[in-house]
């Protein structure tokens, strides 16, 4: 991982998110690899960068993307997340995640290029957005069959147990965040194609 994004010119930046994304596998499958960088230690797990089936296909209980469903585009984005919650609803529906720095909680908005899917084609964006796009897990029990509704574009773990114990190696406090620790802790994502007509 980190000579691929040596070859990249991109500079390695700690703690990180790294998502290998590979456009060659079934798009609703958990078919890529989320990695955590940190100076004292590494970890993957299976996950996905790309929505799921619901989001791409705008059914279901999934809100339409007149636009396109959207994903992170290829690229380094420095201090991106910082320690918070995913979810929407009640408490009971939120949980750990590293949250795209987006104005609240101290944190200033850290905006990232996405692509749009349109047509059958992913088609790149010049402007930036604050999704959120974040670094969660899937389900709280078992594992997903399919991406499906999951991710509407975010940085995707499919198993809870290893969601946690990377957000724990990336510096997430164990009894969850103080309102500082949200203002001043941060983590770095990466997003790197290794579709192999992508690599050379």
């Amino acid at each position: 991982v980190l000579e691929l994004l040596r070859l990249r010119g991109w500079p390695i930046h700690y703690p990180a998110i790294v998502g290998l994304r590979d456009d060659s596998v079934p798009l609703d499958a958990w078919e890529e690899w989320i990695c955590v960088l940190t100076e004292s230690g590494f970890a993957c797990t299976a996950g996905t960068t790309n929505p799921g089936a619901g989001p791409m296909a705008g059914t279901g209980n999934i809100s339409t993307h007149p636009r396109g469903a959207a994903r992170v585009s290829e690229g380094w984005y420095r201090d991106v997340f910082y320690p918070g919650y995913h979810g929407k609803g009640g408490s009971n529906q939120a949980h750990p995640c590293w949250r795209q720095c987006d104005g609240q909680y101290g944190t200033r908005s850290r905006p990232v290029l996405v692509e749009r899917h349109r047509d059958g084609v992913w088609w790149p964006m010049t402007s930036a957005v604050v999704g959120p796009f974040n670094f969660h897990r899937a389900r709280s029990k078992g594992l997903a069959g399919a991406v499906g509704d999951y991710s509407h574009g975010c940085i995707v773990a499919r198993s809870l147990p290893d969601h946690w114990n990377m957000c724990l190696l990336l510096g997430y406090p164990e009894h969850g965040p103080t309102a500082d620790q949200q203002a001043t802790m941060r983590a770095s994502l990466y997003i790197l194609d290794i579709t192999p007509s992508s690599v050379g």
